[in-house]
């Protein structure tokens, strides 16, 4: 059951990273490995956040989904190569 919960939360903060991004921009940027979900957020598009910040998830089947840290990233700093 505990297991059950955690994909549920996993897929369920995905999600909300995702949407959030989408909704305000149609680029929503973001990068997943094992263990961890890092998402561009930025003043304006997303609720909460001062500046332009990346943000970084981790999930552990012992610890849960938990918020890692935040890095304050330059305002032209683009996460993708055009």
């Amino acid at each position: 059951m505990r297991r059950h919960r955690t994909v549920a939360l996993t897929l369920l903060v995905v999600f909300l990273a995702i949407a959030t991004q989408s909704c305000a921009k149609t680029d929503a940027y973001f990068c997943t490995s094992k263990g961890y979900l890092a998402y561009e957020a930025r003043e304006g598009t997303s609720p909460g956040v001062v500046g332009h910040v990346l943000r970084v998830l981790r999930f552990e089947p012992k610890r849960g989904i938990y918020p890692a840290g935040e890095v304050p990233l330059p305002e032209l700093f683009s996460v993708y190569h055009r």
